[in-house]
């Protein structure tokens, strides 16, 4: 992932609170902050502001999506964000693979990632 993040901290955690505050009441703010970022580090973090609802899909799945099909030449944007976010029927009519299978292929561990970095910073 790169970061083409140019959005600043204050910007994502006042979205954070925005929909925790609203729609997301009952999900914990350090998850909705792991999911923005997430979609900020891939560049649709305007398409998060423009389409909130997308945050109730699951990081993994989200996660798991964007590897998919970057892996496939598919280089998710601004314009075409719809497709991490199809139903999951559509998904799979569309790419010919099952969340099951993606969710296997592609695991999201945020913990392994922070680990691993750690231990590229000792070494």
């Amino acid at each position: 992932m790169n970061d083409y993040s140019n959005n600043t901290i204050e910007e994502i955690n006042k979205l954070a609170k925005e929909l925790h505050e609203g729609i997301f009441y009952e999900e914990e703010i350090s998850e909705i902050l792991e999911k923005i970022s997430f979609y900020n580090q891939i560049g649709i973090f305007k398409y998060i502001k423009e389409y909130p609802t997308v945050i109730a899909q699951n990081i993994n799945l989200s996660f798991s999506r964007y590897n998919y099909l970057k892996e496939n030449g598919i280089t998710i944007n601004q314009n075409n964000a719809d497709d991490l976010f199809l139903i999951n029927r559509h998904f799979k009519e569309k790419y010919n693979i099952t969340n099951e299978e993606l969710l296997t292929k592609y695991n999201y561990n945020p913990f392994e990632k922070k680990a691993k970095v750690l231990t590229i910073r000792k070494n």
